[in-house]
């Protein structure tokens, strides 16, 4: 599946929809020196060196092959899980797990990408793999009432949609942004970014529509969060999981919003079409799903939370992408194939843990002692 990717309006429609994300593994013990180069638990620095003793990060064996365009690093996971400890120790408050390897560490992942601060990209795109891998375990028990079964039931029907969800299919895909982003030509990135820009402005739409219908429904007695905010097509935002290349993006939302140019008129008409139709779509599949899923109360939150963080990753790699398709910016629009690299990975591992063989217990730790 190398080159062009085939998509057809019902796979944009229903295809990658979603949310969440994780990273795990098990690595180093945290000292004050364990984030290098003046990082913090919001930056994504470049795999460390040194011996690893697995401590902070437990994460499960994902049961499949090793892919050919990320992986995921013991080393780097347990770093970045030691940084998550020791900034919510000097906050005084619990990690929490969940919110930090399905939101924080993906979308301070995506921002670093889109800084170009990531270091080794592979380990980058693997934080991405075993996020969306754990988060579709964790939507499932979520969602399904499934208990520790893995029951696939309530799922079918997104499943039978999703096509091409094979790691092979993924790995391709993502190979082949990577390979566009570092060494393609210009006409090339320019294509690429063009293509890309109107699937994840349907993506974006898609999911905003299941978003508005998660709002819209939460379990008896549960009120729904005030943490998101949408004051235009594709600028959903959350206070909890703020993403900083969103506001970073502004030039480029404005000119999607106010086209100032005949190219940034033809893709700001064809964005917010794509976008506007998808979030009908999402809203048409999601409304049957939720109606009949028992969500968890103390699961809710952080289910709207974690959905909000997907969205804002698609927004920002669509517009990143927009500055290639208008040709305004071409070193942006490489960063932007690269967190759409990230989106990719992220979003099709998510599938592939929704049909995991791994019961729904299996969940990364985050042990901060």
């Amino acid at each position: 599946m190398l080159g062009t990717p085939k998509f057809t309006n019902r796979s944009i429609r229903c295809g990658v929809g979603v949310i969440l994300a994780v990273a795990l593994s098990a690595g180093a013990a945290c000292a004050p020196s364990a984030v290098p180069n003046g990082g913090s638990p919001t930056t994504v620095p470049g795999t460390p060196s040194g011996p690893v003793v697995p401590d902070r990060v437990r994460l499960p064996g994902i049961p499949l092959p090793q892919a050919q365009s990320f992986v995921v690093s013991d080393a780097l996971m347990e770093l970045l899980g030691c940084a998550e400890c020791d900034r919510s120790a000097a906050a005084g408050t619990a990690a929490d797990a969940a919110k930090y390897f399905y939101g924080q560490l993906p979308l301070a992942t995506v921002d670093a990408q889109l800084a170009g601060t990531a270091g080794d990209l592979r380990a980058s795109l693997g934080n991405l793999h075993a996020s969306g891998y754990f988060g579709g375990i964790y939507l499932r028990g979520s969602l399904a009432g499934a208990g520790d079964t893995g029951d696939l039931t309530p799922f079918a029907p997104l499943l039978d949609l999703i096509g091409a969800g094979s790691l092979m299919g993924i790995d391709s895909v993502v190979t082949e942004l990577v390979r566009v982003s570092r060494t393609g030509t210009d006409q090339e990135v320019r294509d690429a970014s063009t293509l890309w820009s109107a699937i994840l402005a349907g993506i974006s739409g898609y999911n905003r529509g299941y978003l508005e219908v998660l709002l819209e429904q939460p379990p008896a007695g549960v009120a729904a969060p005030n943490t998101f905010s949408c004051p235009s097509l594709f600028d959903c935002r959350s206070t909890e999981l703020p993403l900083q290349a969103l506001t970073a993006l502004e030039p480029q939302r404005n000119q999607l919003n106010t086209p100032t140019s005949f190219d940034w008129l033809a893709v700001s008409l064809a964005a917010n079409n794509i976008g506007t139709s998808a979030v009908d779509a999402g809203r048409g599949v999601w409304d049957g799903v939720l109606s009949t899923a028992d969500v968890a109360p103390a699961v809710y939150p952080t289910l709207v939370d974690l959905s909000v963080g997907f969205l804002e990753v698609t927004q920002a790699a669509m517009l990143a992408n927009l500055a290639g398709a208008t040709g305004t910016d071409l070193a942006l629009a490489r960063r932007g194939l690269v967190a759409t690299a990230s989106m990719v990975t992220w979003a099709g591992s998510y599938f592939l843990g929704l049909a995991s063989p791994l019961p729904n217990s299996a969940q990364p730790q985050l042990l901060c002692g």
